[in-house]
C-alpha cells in the first residue's frame, strides 16, 4: 500500500495518555451486587448449565450468581467497540478464592463476551501467569506459568490457530509487592504518530511480516491491516526479529527503519497508558486495536500464593447474549 493511499484515522481509539479520562475506560461493579455474589459464596460468573474448564477439579459452585448488573455488558462493548478499545471491569469478587477458582471466574466471564479458546487448544492463552520463584527455591518447580520480573514490551498476542484472538482479558489475582503496572498503547494513535511524522514507513507496515511458526502453520501478517472498514494493528518486535531469523529471511534495512520508527513511537511517555491493576480488576481489550505491556516487578515473598498473579484469557468471535457478533468484530481468518 503506497503512503498516498493512507489516511489518519483519528476517531476514539486514537487516544493518548493525556486525553484519556478514567471514565473511558473504568467500570466499577456496584458493592450490592458483588456483595451479593459473596453471600451466595459463589465466586463465579458461571452460565447455567455450563460445567467448569475440564482441568479444574474442585466441587462445583453450590448455588449460581447473580445476573450481571443491568447495562454492565452494553457499557463494556461500547467502550470496546466504539471507545478506546479497551477496559477495566473493577470490583470483582475474588476474596477466599483459590487461584483455580480465579481461573474459573475469568473463564465464565469471557463466555458472556464470545468463545473462549479452551485451555487444552494449542497455544492456549488461558493460564494462570503467577511470578516466577527465584532459582533453587524448594517450590520452584511447582509454580506454572511462571514469569520473569523484567519488563514487557508493548505487543499484541499472536495466539495459536486460527491466529491472534480477538480479545485479551486479564484478571488480576494479586499484585507484585512493587511494580508490575500494565501498560497500554492505541494502535490506532501509532499509526497516526507514524503518518505524521514517519510517513515513509507506513507502507512496508501494511505488507507481510514473519511472526513465529506454530506446530504446523506460520503466522504471516502486516501490522496494520484494513479488513471489514477498520485497521488492525498486530505488533511483536521480538517475534518478528525472531520469526525472520528461523525462517531464513533476514529483515532489510528498509524493515528495520519501520520497526525502530515504530517503537520510536512505543517510546514516547505520552503515547502509554500505565495502569497498576487491583486485585479483582479485570482488564479486557481488544487485541487487534490495542498493545499491552508491562512495567517490572519486584515480589518478596517466598510464597507463591502471594507472589504477584494474573489469569489471562483469550477470546473469539466476541458476542454479546441476544444481539450477535459485535459491531465491527470479525475474527482475522475467518
Amino acid at each position: 500500500m503506497s503512503t498516498a493511499r493512507v489516511a489518519a484515522l483519528g476517531g476514539p481509539r486514537a487516544w493518548t495518555r493525556d486525553t484519556l479520562r478514567e471514565d473511558d475506560w473504568l467500570l466499577t461493579l456496584p458493592a450490592a451486587w458483588t456483595d451479593g455474589v459473596r453471600a451466595d459464596r459463589a465466586g463465579g460468573l458461571r452460565p447455567a448449565g455450563q460445567p467448569p474448564p475440564p482441568h479444574l477439579t474442585e466441587a462445583p459452585h453450590p448455588a449460581e450468581p447473580p445476573e450481571f448488573p443491568a447495562g454492565l455488558l452494553a457499557r463494556l462493548a461500547e467502550q470496546l467497540t466504539r471507545g478506546p478499545g479497551f477496559a477495566v471491569v473493577r470490583g470483582g469478587p475474588l476474596t477466599g478464592l483459590s487461584d483455580a477458582r480465579c481461573l474459573d471466574l475469568a473463564h465464565r466471564f469471557a463466555a458472556r463476551l464470545g468463545t473462549p479458546r479452551p485451555p487444552d487448544a494449542p497455544e492456549q492463552g488461558h493460564a494462570l501467569l503467577t511470578s516466577r520463584l527465584p532459582a533453587g527455591h524448594p517450590a520452584a518447580d511447582a509454580v506454572r506459568g511462571g514469569v520473569d520480573d523484567r519488563d514487557l514490551a508493548l505487543h499484541t498476542d499472536r495466539g495459536g490457530p486460527p491466529g491472534p484472538p480477538r480479545l485479551l482479558g486479564l484478571l488480576c489475582v494479586r499484585q507484585a509487592a512493587h511494580g508490575g503496572a500494565s501498560l497500554l498503547a492505541g494502535g490506532a494513535t501509532v499509526h497516526d504518530r507514524l503518518l505524521a511524522r514517519h510517513p515513509a514507513v507506513l507502507g512496508r507496515l501494511y505488507r507481510d511480516f514473519r511472526f513465529g511458526r506454530g506446530d504446523g502453520f506460520d503466522r504471516v501478517h502486516p501490522v496494520f491491516e484494513r479488513s471489514a472498514g477498520e485497521v488492525l494493528t498486530r505488533y511483536n518486535r521480538y517475534w518478528i526479529e525472531r520469526g525472520h531469523r528461523e525462517a531464513g529471511e533476514s529483515l532489510s534495512a528498509g524493515d528495520r527503519t519501520a520497526l525502530d520508527a515504530f517503537d520510536e513511537i512505543l517510546a514516547d511517555p505520552g503515547t502509554v497508558l500505565s495502569i497498576r491493576l487491583r486485585p479483582g480488576d479485570f482488564l479486557l481489550l481488544d487485541n487487534t486495536a490495542v498493545l499491552h505491556g508491562r512495567t517490572a516487578f519486584t515480589d518478596t515473598s517466598g510464597d507463591p500464593l502471594r507472589r504477584r498473579c494474573l489469569v489471562r484469557v483469550w477470546v473469539d468471535r466476541p458476542t454479546l447474549p441476544g444481539t450477535g457478533r459485535l459491531p465491527g468484530y470479525q475474527v482475522p481468518g475467518k
